[in-house]
């Protein structure tokens, strides 16, 4: 009887014609005619009650199953599939629901699909996680309806039969491919196209050559040509192992929500990226990560397994929201890195007081690496800018939106009067962005 309980479920137009047939039952009183007819409807109500009961429990159901990654890509749409199967010799109607994990803050995800005699299907949705971590998915359930539409028999597949119980929600991966694609040609875009030149990147020497029809005249080696009575060119190559880390602020300015995510990790998924792309430039890519003290240090190499290595780091990375030192981080800088490599910060100053206080420090660190400060731009802030008020309160949320972008400007200049290249992102686009600055760098032999 349990059993039959937790199955089951009854058709709303059950319970409506049973109320239908006992109206009429009670008017029988001023029409006695009602009263067979009542009488008929109920008795034509339970059979065919009874035979979709018998119809439902006589056939050998299998459980829903759920697929998908064990990995999802966070700020992504990640897509989940239920197969089902429908093993009765007529068609049905399957209705299904699953119980995606409660921090997805999914409600009522609900899946229905016709299934002929003997078929299967895969249903599917998608989750957009916000938030990287270890999530577990609960029990997913399909509900097999007959052609006479009273009861809908459910199936109920447990979270550890139903597959895929537990995915781990990774920094954006879904784009790396079109990232390294991007800076194996030298060009990314931004906001529509935007290319790069890639002759100014032949940095070191490679070998001497046979001229050939288009190579430059400045590339002819007269000395190596009078040797063996033939043009002969010199051929470089782009400079490469240059050290090149990402510094991720996890204070708790970066905690700021924009569209669903936070400032960091829109920075985590940016650093990912440029891992990539600083991969297929044949440098080294590197990882620091700071609050008020280091918390990650990935030393920057080229070597298999580097790329994995800073994947497991940027996916364990969480804010204690304390206030950022840079004077610690430049302490760590200087202790642990040797070389003068290229550091792109990304952190998010909102005051020109906070800038005041840290520009010292990053004026020291600028003197050993080359730094690129990335600040984030408030796209919310820009489009209230160009809003027409419309009351006393529009123009004070106007007004404010202005200042903050005015502030933002001046912190730009300030930081590059001070020789300390600086830009601005919006959340969006800072993957694409880094991967320019660092591609920027490149590109006026800088790196």
């Amino acid at each position: 009887m349990m059993r039959l309980y937790r199955e089951l479920y009854i058709n709303p137009l059950f319970f409506t014609t049973g109320a239908v047939a006992v109206v009429l039952f009670v008017s029988a009183v001023m029409v006695p005619a009602a009263s067979f007819l009542a009488i008929a409807l109920l008795i034509t109500l339970i059979l065919f009650t009874l035979f979709d009961l018998w119809l439902l429990f006589r056939i050998p159901f299998q459980k829903p199953v759920r697929r998908c990654a064990d990995t999802f890509s966070n700020g992504d749409a990640n897509e989940v599939r239920i197969s089902v199967t429908n093993p009765a010799s007529f068609a049905l109607t399957c209705y299904i629901t699953d119980e995606p994990p409660v921090e997805f803050q999914i409600r009522e995800l609900s899946l229905s699909a016709r299934l002929e005699a003997g078929a299967s299907t895969q249903l599917s949705y998608t989750i957009t996680p916000s938030r990287r971590g270890r999530y577990e998915f609960g029990a997913c359930h399909a509900a097999f309806q007959s052609p006479v539409g009273i009861l809908r028999r459910i199936i109920t597949a447990a979270p550890e039969e139903a597959g895929s119980r537990r995915v781990k929600v990774y920094p954006s991966f879904h784009h790396l491919n079109t990232y390294e694609l991007m800076a194996r040609a030298g060009h990314t875009h931004d906001s529509g196209s935007y290319q790069m030149r890639t002759e100014a990147l032949a940095l070191e020497f490679d070998q001497i050559r046979e001229y050939t029809q288009g190579d430059e005249v400045r590339a002819v080696n007269w000395a190596a040509s009078a040797r063996v009575n033939k043009l002969m060119v010199n051929k470089y190559m782009e400079e490469r192992a240059q050290p090149v880390y990402a510094l991720i602020d996890t204070g708790r300015v970066m905690e700021m929500p924009f569209d669903g995510m936070s400032l960091l990790d829109y920075s985590v998924n940016a650093a990912l990226g440029l891992s990539r792309a600083i991969l297929s430039r044949h440098d080294k890519p590197g990882l620091i990560t700071f609050s008020d003290e280091v918390a990650t240090i990935v030393p920057a190499e080229n070597r298999t397994g580097q790329h994995r290595k800073l994947t497991e780091a940027l996916y364990r990375i969480t804010t204690d929201f304390a206030e950022s030192s840079f004077e610690t981080l430049y302490t760590t800088i200087r202790r642990d890195i040797s070389t003068r490599s290229t550091l792109l910060l990304f952190t998010n100053i909102e005051t020109l007081h906070s800038l005041k206080r840290a520009l010292p420090v990053l004026q020291r660190l600028n003197k050993h690496h080359l730094l690129v400060t990335i600040l984030f731009k408030n796209t919310e802030l820009s489009e209230l800018g160009k809003q027409t008020a419309s009351d006393i309160s529009d123009i004070y949320d106007i007004a404010l939106a202005e200042e903050a972008m005015l502030t933002k400007e001046e912190m730009l200049r300030t930081l590059r009067k001070s020789g300390i290249r600086a830009m601005t992102a919006s959340p969006h686009e800072l993957s694409i962005q880094a991967i320019n600055a660092y591609l920027t760098l490149k590109r006026q032999r800088a790196a």
